[in-house]
């Protein structure tokens, strides 16, 4: 019997260590979906996969994350115009598919309750409204592709993932095996008030530039037999590519907005692994929110019970709160510069804090953070500024790493709000808002 070496996963491993280049070929990507779909791919076949789909993308594409160039790389796109266009009515699916070939975009088509949902067809421009929310559900892994499709009060049992500039809000998203719940995949991808729960691995991944997560809950992680910390790392993941990833190098500028993390397998609540996003008036309960690498990231107006993590260049906290045991937000040491890493495939360790920016915080400020004979934190953060910071706040041990400055003029910090589940997640949402 002849052992079969040459499966969807070795050609994709393949593929990664010839250089990314060459194709793989439809039936191989389609099996590698497949099997991702059923949490039977780890981390880093996930990721690859990820990074092959970015370099490939769907026929009829051009790559382009942003095709007319008027993109502020400071603003994350919206999620396209209102309902223009006629309404019309599913029961079925039958009627689902047929009205997905005639409804043209600006089309509102209302899913009626009771309505099981058991293909993607999803229409590109098109609004779908579930007539009650949770009254329709999705049984297969939902993939919403193309621009401007707009999905609102329809629940996802198999996970979601969003290809295009699409919308997805007042759902509950959950999957019982597979490496991600919900992939906001497309450039300009949106998810707003949704539930994410029941899920083994990550939660959320925000990996399309531009990508926003907002008025959204995430809790409920089931870790899946034989998972590790890799394997199940960040509920809430931002970007979540190696630092020396092709797709690591862009400014991924994504937004994570009120949104509340609690009830989750590992400390790590919320993770950076992305360059220039921001994460704003978050909560995170009995755990972290923490850049791991990916520089420019800012933290601000956050409540967490745990640690509020700056690394990389350039990180901004500002205006955070920390409370809890062992609670401070921590200016982290390292083993390497996040440009160091980000240039040396394969360079492991921990970036340094460099030029961090902490404006204002309610809590204790660790200026060093590291752990105590661990090489790979032996390096200290450089350049710190704590404007704003009392020094009875400063935990000892980072001193000659930071300068301590008044809060700049004019500076008006938002008030720091402990969010809970009724003020976010479907039940929060209201037509228009």
């Amino acid at each position: 019997m002849t052992n079969v070496i040459d499966g969807p996963r070795e050609r994709l491993r393949a593929w990664d260590a010839g250089g990314r280049t060459g194709d793989l070929g439809p039936r191989v990507v389609a099996k590698l979906e497949e099997m991702d779909e059923r949490g039977e791919l780890k981390a880093h076949d996930h990721d690859l996969l990820r990074a092959y789909e970015q370099a490939h993308p769907d026929p009829g594409s051009d790559g382009d994350t942003d095709p007319d160039g008027d993109t502020d790389p400071g603003q994350a796109p919206g999620p396209g115009p209102a309902p223009t266009g006629n309404e019309h009515e599913a029961r079925n699916m039958v009627e689902l598919k047929q009205l997905g070939r005639t409804a043209s975009p600006g089309d509102v088509i209302f899913l009626v309750d009771g309505l099981v949902v058991d293909e993607n067809a999803w229409a590109e421009g098109v609004f779908y409204r579930a007539r009650t929310r949770g009254g329709v559900r999705v049984t297969v892994a939902g993939v919403i592709s193309g621009d401007g499709t707009d999905v609102t009060g329809v629940d996802w049992t198999q996970g979601l993932r969003l290809n295009g500039r699409s919308v997805v809000r007042a759902a509950v998203v959950s999957v019982p095996k597979a490496m991600v719940c919900l992939q906001l995949q497309g450039a300009g991808s949106v998810a707003e008030y949704v539930e994410v729960t029941r899920f083994s691995n990550r939660g959320v991944v925000l990996a399309g530039i531009g990508s926003i997560l907002r008025k959204s809950l995430v809790h409920g992680q089931q870790m899946a037999p034989g998972s590790n910390i890799t394997d199940g790392s960040g509920p809430v993941m931002v970007g979540g590519y190696h630092p020396w990833d092709e797709l690591s190098q862009r400014e991924l500028n994504a937004l994570v907005e009120e949104v509340l993390v609690f009830d989750t397998a590992f400390h790590n609540k919320i993770e950076v692994k992305a360059r220039k996003s921001r994460i704003v008036g978050c909560t995170a309960l009995g755990g972290d929110i923490y850049i791991r690498h990916g520089d420019g990231n800012t933290i601000e107006s956050c409540h967490v019970e745990g640690v509020i993590g700056l690394a990389d260049d350039n990180p901004v906290a500002r205006g955070n709160l920390t409370e809890g045991a062992k609670s401070a937000l921590a200016v982290r040491g390292g083993s390497v510069t996040g440009p160091e890493q980000r240039a040396t495939r394969g360079l492991e360790g921990y970036p340094i804090a460099r030029n961090a920016l902490v404006e204002g915080h309610s809590g204790e400020v660790n200026p060093y953070f590291r752990y105590r004979g661990n090489p790979k934190w032996n390096k200290r953060p450089v350049d710190t500024t704590l404007s704003g910071i009392d020094r009875a706040q400063i935990l000892p041990g980072g001193d000659g790493t930071y300068q301590l400055k008044p809060m700049p003029a004019g500076l008006v910090l938002q008030q720091v709000v402990k969010l809970t589940p009724e003020m976010v997640g479907p039940s929060a949402f209201r037509p228009g808002s």
